[in-house]
């Protein structure tokens, strides 16, 4: 389950193995932002730059973390994390498209709305099939089905090839991507079509 492309080496079982090892305590390399609004987007965003996601510097609209005064916002917030991996005009590194939950696989993220106006908790999704499986901070889980979570609202993001030439149009195709992606990584062309 590795992906190659430009500018990007992502695995998924390395950011899966983090998720489990600090599923129920804090890495002491990271400010636990428990008390500061939540700490699940932190956890993902550990989560997936232990699986080989690129920071990106690039002050206020990048993902990066230097230290709990020095990090961007999609480091830590829900919003801003989604802002940042769906932007269509990213055009390397790890790249999100919202899709269905039947599109997803472990190592992609969910994102819970409460009060069904805003988006705010994120989740590391851990396992597929029967029910969905979740790995989470604040109220700190591991395979916990997403079945368990009272919520409003709830949006998918599965991961896609880096370059934005590679997706289809806005219209979707429905089609595979050639090249860079092993058979762990398809996109998930029913989430495209309906772009």
């Amino acid at each position: 389950m590795r992906a190659e492309g430009i500018g990007m080496d992502f695995s998924r079982e390395r950011a899966l193995a983090y998720a489990h090892r600090w599923a129920f305590g804090r890495n002491p390399e990271y400010l636990a932002f428990d008390r500061l609004g939540g700490d699940c987007t932190s956890f993902v965003s550990q989560c997936l730059l232990a699986g080989g996601a690129p920071e990106d510097p690039t002050p206020l609209w990048g993902w990066y973390y230097r230290s709990g005064n020095n990090k961007a916002p999609a480091w830590s917030g829900v919003e801003p994390f989604w802002r940042f991996f769906t932007r269509p005009d990213r055009e390397d590194g790890l790249r999100g498209v919202e899709c269905g939950p039947e599109d997803l696989q472990p190592g992609d993220i969910i994102q819970l709305s409460f009060d069904g106006r805003r988006y705010a908790h994120c989740l590391l999704v851990v396992g597929t099939g029967r029910q969905i499986l979740v790995c989470a901070h604040d109220e700190d889980s591991d395979f916990r089905p997403l079945s368990t979570y009272e919520r409003q609202k709830t949006r998918f993001l599965h991961w896609m090839p880096p370059s934005s030439s590679a997706l289809p149009s806005a219209g979707g195709t429905g089609r595979m991507w050639p090249g860079i992606w092993t058979a762990a990584y398809l996109p998930c062309p029913r989430a495209c079509a309906r772009r």
